[in-house]
């Protein structure tokens, strides 16, 4: 029942006054963590605010990007020490959601990386102007894909760092900087944290923005 309502408030969610959209995104903000392993319901709380990122209200459209930062720190560092609390129901629902929108191949030892890395993936699609796979799609635009990017960057690069399938999402993103004119504090950033582990992506990055800087 709770998913019918989120999903239909999220598809009225053009309609929703600012008063309204608030009092919504902050219901979800707070009770978002108690379903992280409800992951279909997890995801359409997540697409549910996401859809008021493209709001033409300034007001509401900071508060649902401040939000969707928010949830999804919170939904990283929660996975992080959630392996041992896993459920036999919990894990199928992961291998289910994760083996409809992506290759089975990619593997982790904790199986809730395995939505982190749908997130990524979404993440680095909408970096390159590309709609998402996993979350539903609300035309979120390019410079705000990247600041959420760069927000779990900031918070979660040691886990970003310990495996090769988020750093390959991370150089997809930030190839896509390059050809998008990002926001300049997305790519300081990546570069300042994977310096060590993608030496030449970062490099090849770095030449980029002086390459840019010297056409101006």
């Amino acid at each position: 029942a709770l998913q019918t309502i989120v999903e239909t408030m999220e598809s009225v969610s053009n309609e929703i006054d600012y008063d309204s959209g608030l009092r919504i995104i902050q219901f979800v903000t707070s009770s978002v963590g108690n379903r992280f392993l409800e992951i279909p319901i997890f995801k359409s709380l997540l697409s549910l605010v996401s859809a008021f990122c493209s709001s033409k209200d300034k007001s509401l459209y900071t508060a649902a990007v401040a939000a969707v930062r928010q949830i999804l720190n919170s939904f990283i560092q929660f996975s992080m020490s959630s392996a041992d609390s896993l459920s036999p129901v919990n894990k199928r629902e992961i291998d289910e959601c994760f083996s409809m929108t992506c290759e089975t191949t990619i593997s982790f030892d904790n199986p809730t990386y395995r939505i982190i890395y749908l997130i990524l993936r979404d993440l680095s699609r909408m970096c390159n102007g590309d709609n998402p796979v996993w979350v539903r799609n609300h035309n979120i635009s390019i410079n705000t894909a990247f600041f959420l990017l760069e927000s779990i960057i900031s918070v979660h690069s040691d886990l970003l760092k310990s495996s090769p399938h988020f750093l390959q999402l991370i150089e997809v993103s930030m190839i896509a900087a390059e050809k998008q004119d990002a926001i300049l504090s997305f790519s300081v950033t990546a570069m300042d944290n994977f310096l060590e582990s993608m030496q030449e992506r970062c490099a090849n990055h770095f030449n980029s923005y002086l390459s840019k800087l010297n056409k101006r």
